[in-house]
């Protein structure tokens, strides 16, 4: 967090591994998940080592989120301090979305349930597509949106 100063006083500014963090959380809010999907690959570099930080305080399934969110869509080189925050070979998958059902395909790499669908927008002309250089998520079939297309 910083603050930066304005003719009418102080604004707080929030990092944006914070930021990324309260998206993920708060998606609803922040227009769905494709919509923080867009986000992530517009926002930048992120800190492995802060995103951990900021996203252990709201729990291992936060952590998972996060990592699968960013791993996916955002832009970190080091994601070694979040796999390690995620506690991957403890407990039951978190699920993507908390408030849809259980059913979808467990993403193993970071012990998420994968029960929601998430399309990004596409990158505008110049800026980087988010499937280059970064793994993809199967597609949801059209017909069942739990059940994953092969």
């Amino acid at each position: 967090m910083g603050r930066i100063t304005v003719p009418t006083g102080y604004l707080t500014v929030s990092a944006r591994e914070t930021t990324v963090v309260d998206l993920i959380a708060y998606h609803r809010a922040s227009g769905g998940y494709s919509n923080v999907a867009t986000i992530l690959g517009e926002i930048g570099e992120l800190g492995g080592l802060e995103l951990a930080r900021v996203a252990s305080r709201r729990g291992r399934a936060a952590v998972r989120r996060t990592g699968w969110f960013v791993e996916r869509y955002g832009h970190c080189e080091d994601l070694e301090a979040l796999r390690q925050a995620a506690r991957l070979d403890l407990g039951e998958p978190a699920l993507l979305d908390p408030a849809a059902g259980k059913r979808g395909r467990a993403d193993r790499d970071w012990q998420v349930r994968v029960n929601t669908q998430v399309e990004p927008d596409q990158a505008a002309p110049g800026q980087e597509k988010p499937s280059q250089g970064r793994k993809q998520p199967r597609p949801l079939s059209p017909g069942n949106p739990a059940k994953q297309a092969d």
